[in-house]
């Protein structure tokens, strides 16, 4: 039986520890399988968590609580970014940040970006709680219509 060529895959972060251990995995398939790996992050759109707000002064981010969100947003995309290269050669890493429910953005995302792997933590318990739920990685694993790996 052959195993099915993976040339892109995503990740879905959000700054908690499952989310850092899906990023190791995903980079290493990546890398293993001389794939792209697109990390992603999403910013739902609602009002800007008072814990957020906390992160964004403590991280001397300015500006409109939009833009604070925003920038939050690229800093954990970024990091997860750096996080994925660290130690690894020869590996192509791109990130993006997105508004909009998780779970659907996430596989519009995969969807648009012809992903052939999702990798996503199993519960976003981290800066960002509440952007990677467990409900959010049953959705995907529910409604991807590609491979979603889920790590613990």
């Amino acid at each position: 039986m052959a195993t099915k060529k993976i040339e892109e895959v995503l990740v879905a972060v959000d700054g908690s520890d499952n989310a850092d251990r899906a990023v190791d995995m995903a980079a290493d398939l990546a890398q293993e399988r001389g794939a792209r790996l697109t990390v992603l992050t999403v910013l739902p759109r609602y009002d800007l968590p008072e814990e957020l707000k906390s992160l964004a002064d403590s991280e001397h981010i300015e500006g409109s609580p939009m833009r604070q969100w925003e920038l939050v947003g690229e800093r954990l995309a970024g990091a997860a970014r750096d996080r994925a290269l660290e130690g690894r050669s020869g590996l192509t890493v791109t990130e993006a940040v997105l508004g909009g429910e998780p779970g659907e953005a996430i596989i519009d995302a995969a969807r648009r970006g012809k992903a052939d792997l999702v990798v996503i933590g199993s519960r976003g318990l981290g800066r960002l709680e509440g952007l990677l739920l467990g409900s959010v990685s049953q959705k995907v694993v529910s409604l991807a219509p590609m491979s979603v790996l889920v790590v613990r």
